[in-house]
């Protein structure tokens, strides 16, 4: 994504200010540096006056001891893959944390368990939501400090100030109503210029009013606040019905002995595709595909079951995200 120096700052200060740091104030981010959520937490903290503090290589351990070592007041991991790597190191309840007054832990859409380790371990801390993405240089929302815990475990926050976001029904092209899906359209100064040397995927990807058309499925509630539930091309087909792989996740993922779960379509002869479930247990935890099946039983429409479970040990990812193809 080409990007503005101007989008960076801008959103970055943004940022900062409504997370009222100061330069008094130790930033970390487990991120590579090419990562715009090791940029926008770098940006922000420098433009405040205050300490970023990172490591070249991500390692729990080492991030644990950085973070007492450095007296880390605001942390930035952002990611399940990151957090659930610190909750589940040995040194992780025997590490001094208790400065850390801020986390960027999107508790909304990660697995349960992960909110409440964190929680327990950082009582001095506010944990906050947000939703973003590269093309609009980091934030689009995120929390107020002063909003009740339930929605900032709930939610994803409000936009940025200067930012315009649309949920927007992708059959239709109308804004969807208020608590309903629809694909989230951003307006604003963060936005990125083009994708590079490719001109036919920009030409999809930023309309002629200026709004990028993200790809990701949200909800905009009475208050303004954001709520991410996956991507449009993370859609299953399932005998004609739309079906978010996010949705089958979020319920497979409320069972204690879940670790993760996530869910891809294979082909089926009448129903076009059909859900099929990839999980990682909790360590020293133990459950059936039989057993799994039947927990989504009745919690979410029966053509949203997963047909299939299969269990693993380790994720094909990038630095950050799972690569599910």
């Amino acid at each position: 994504c080409m990007i503005s120096h101007e989008a960076i700052v801008r959103n970055s200060v943004a940022l900062a200010d409504r997370y009222q740091l100061t330069g008094e104030d130790s930033f970390w981010s487990p991120l590579p540096m090419f990562h715009i959520a090791a940029i926008l937490p770098m940006t922000a903290i420098i433009a405040k006056g205050g300490t970023y503090v990172t490591t070249g290589y991500f390692r729990a351990g080492e991030a644990l001891q950085m973070m007492e070592r450095e007296k880390v007041t605001a942390t930035y991991p952002c990611f399940w893959t990151i957090m659930s790597d610190l909750v589940d190191h040995p040194d992780f309840e025997k590490t001094d944390l208790s400065r850390i007054k801020l986390m960027n832990a999107n508790f909304a859409v990660q697995p349960p368990e992960i909110g409440k380790k964190m929680k327990k371990a950082l009582p001095n801390a506010i944990f906050v939501g947000t939703f973003g993405m590269t093309e609009t240089a980091g934030t689009v929302s995120t929390s107020r400090l002063d909003d009740s815990e339930t929605a900032r475990f709930t939610r994803l926050g409000t936009p940025l100030s200067g930012m315009e976001v649309r949920a927007v029904n992708p059959e239709t092209g109308e804004d969807a109503a208020q608590g309903e899906k629809g694909e989230a359209w951003i307006r604003g100064y963060s936005t990125f210029t083009k994708y590079y040397k490719a001109p036919e995927k920009t030409a999809e990807a930023l309309d002629a009013d200026g709004w990028f058309h993200s790809g990701d499925l949200i909800s905009i509630d009475a208050d303004g606040s954001l709520m991410f539930h996956g991507r449009l091309r993370d859609m299953l087909k399932v005998g004609g019905e739309n079906v978010a792989a996010a949705e089958i996740e979020g319920c497979l993922q409320q069972h204690a002995a879940v670790k993760l779960a996530q869910v891809v379509g294979i082909p089926h002869p009448r129903l076009i595709e059909v859900p099929a479930a990839f999980i990682e247990l909790e360590p020293g935890s133990n459950a059936t595909e039989e057993e799994l099946i039947g927990f989504c039983k009745g919690k979410i429409a029966g053509f949203k079951v997963p047909r299939h479970v299969r269990f693993v040990s380790q994720w094909p990812t990038s630095s950050t995200k799972i690569q599910k193809f």
